[in-house]
């Protein structure tokens, strides 16, 4: 949502469907596809507070991290479409996919702010 005069602008106001439970969708279904076995919504949810899981076995972790960095591609490209200039343009990443942009994204300029959601077991991770 563009903010002028600092004000939100709704009329600009874009929305993009790629949200977190499409993401873990897409996680469990390339988990399915290499192992036959899907991650339960709990374990995925950790992965993205923390970056890590104590026992998860690698194989997993690294589809999670592979599946969660193409997600933030994703979100960054749909932002360029939309003429976004990520190095300049002011960014804030809001909620729980806030801190899946900053801990598994390559841009971290002074223009993007992460928002993180009001659990505070969310906001103790990052």
């Amino acid at each position: 949502m563009p903010i002028e005069d600092s004000a939100p602008n709704e009329a600009e106001c874009i929305t993009i469907g790629e949200g977190l439970i499409k993401c873990m969708r897409t996680i469990n279904e390339e988990c399915m596809r290499q192992y036959g076995k899907e991650l339960s919504e709990e374990d995925i949810q950790e992965i993205m507070r923390t970056g890590k899981h104590e026992r998860l076995p690698q194989k997993y972790l690294t589809i999670v991290e592979e599946c969660l960095r193409a997600y933030v591609d994703k979100v960054y490209n749909i932002l360029l479409e939309h003429g976004y200039n990520l190095e300049v343009t002011e960014i804030v990443f809001v909620g729980g996919g806030a801190a899946v942009m900053k801990r598994f994204g390559n841009y971290d300029g002074n223009n993007i702010q992460y928002i993180f959601c009001s659990l505070q077991r969310w906001q103790k991770s990052i």
